[in-house]
């Protein structure tokens, strides 16, 4: 069987896709079969209303985590630190719609990330190993709901975030992906199969998940596997016409699948757990 080295999971839809149970069923399954496979969420946004256990574990483990990282490191047996697992992690929270002037001003806060953003961590690459680098956004954590406000700031002062202008999140960010994307590369180099997950329906998170060998694009009850190579052609073509990102279905309507699989429907219990579909779609990533 040939040993790939990386695997692409997207979403058709922006929410609710299932990437997150199909990555960590795949990644459970690959090392109940013996192999060395990761799972890595490189790029990803936790809500701290939808995900308020996050803050708690994540000043227990002393750094900024969402639910879908934790799950994909559990999944990989804690054999890489979650910071490596989860390069880049937004926690964001809904504003208060009494600070705001209207709800028509609500409404389109709260449908912006870069509004909502209160917090964020980056591991940086460097020669010494990486450095873990948290900020708090206070103009933004300023008009979101009191209760979570306090929550934040205490989990900031934990955490020892550094203030940051929501004006340079983006700048921040984008510079932030040369240090993903050299970590990725350094998962890829120690095991045998990495499996990255991308964020909402992004084509893909960072450049270096483009050179993942097989891409699966998964969908309520669906999973659809594409040729690593043609999807990273037809990604990288529609991204050079579109700086502001590109989404999975624009990338596939052009592109055959190379085989579809069928998704066993799970309670939330056994979400994430291997069944017959994952041993079916490990096979088809790995042959």
């Amino acid at each position: 069987m040939r040993r790939p080295k990386a695997i692409l999971v997207v979403g058709l839809l922006e929410f609710d896709s299932g990437k997150t149970s199909v990555a960590t069923s795949l990644v459970r399954e690959a090392r109940e079969e013996g192999l060395d496979a990761v799972a890595a969420k490189p790029v990803g946004a936790h809500n701290a209303w939808n995900q308020y256990g996050s803050l708690i574990r994540s000043e227990k483990l002393g750094m900024l985590l969402g639910d879908d990282a934790y799950r994909l490191w559990l999944a990989s047996e804690k054999s890489e630190p979650p910071e490596l697992l989860s390069p880049l992690d937004v926690l964001s929270s809904p504003p208060d719609p009494c600070a705001l002037s209207d709800l028509s001003t609500y409404l389109s806060a709260i449908t912006n990330l870069l509004r909502m953003a209160v917090m964020i961590r980056i591991s940086k690459a460097s020669g010494r190993g990486v450095n873990i680098c948290h900020y708090v956004i206070p103009d933004n954590l300023e008009r979101t709901l009191p209760l979570l406000r306090r929550r934040v700031k205490k989990l900031a002062s934990v955490l020892r975030a550094e203030p940051l202008e929501s004006e340079e999140l983006v700048n921040i960010m984008y510079s932030s992906i040369k240090h993903v994307d050299t970590i990725l590369s350094e998962l890829a180099s120690r095991h045998e199969l990495l499996i990255i997950e991308s964020f909402n329906n992004a084509a893909y998170p960072t450049p270096f998940s483009l050179e993942a060998y097989k891409v699966i694009l998964v969908t309520p009850g669906r999973a659809y596997v594409y040729e690593g190579r043609e999807y990273a052609r037809r990604a990288s073509a529609l991204s050079s016409l579109n700086k502001a990102g590109v989404t999975t279905y624009e990338v596939i309507r052009d592109l055959e699948p190379i085989a579809t699989v069928s998704l066993i429907p799970r309670p939330r219990s056994k979400l994430g757990i291997p069944m017959d579909d994952t041993r079916h779609l490990l096979k088809l990533v790995t042959e």
